[in-house]
């Protein structure tokens, strides 16, 4: 709606969200009265609901990511380290000391 309250133009407007960690599916961001708006018209709510996408090594349980290794018997039995990737690009070196399952 433009200042003269009568007429209106079309206008592009960028949304943004910051998604924070521990977001789980379903969350709902509402960003209110960003619909689209006319004369005599109350501008409606906008809603994005989060999805989850699946990643190729982590997968979710609540609020923990697991991660499956495949290590060698002979490894296992002796102890190894397993390299895993992080989220953010940091390599960690997790030592296996005890049997796993």
């Amino acid at each position: 709606m433009n200042e003269d309250g009568q007429t209106s133009t079309i206008r592009d407007k960028i949304l943004t969200i910051d998604v924070r960690p521990g977001w789980r599916q379903g969350t709902r961001i509402t960003f209110e009265k960003e619909g689209d708006q006319g004369p005599n018209v109350i501008p409606a709510d906008i809603t994005f609901v989060v999805r989850e996408k699946p990643h190729l090594r982590f997968k979710r349980a609540d609020d923990n990511l697991s991660y499956v290794a495949t290590i060698p018997l002979g490894k296992a039995l002796v102890g190894c380290t397993v390299e895993v990737r992080t989220l953010d690009g940091r390599l960690l070196n997790v030592p296996i000391n005890d049997i796993v399952q």
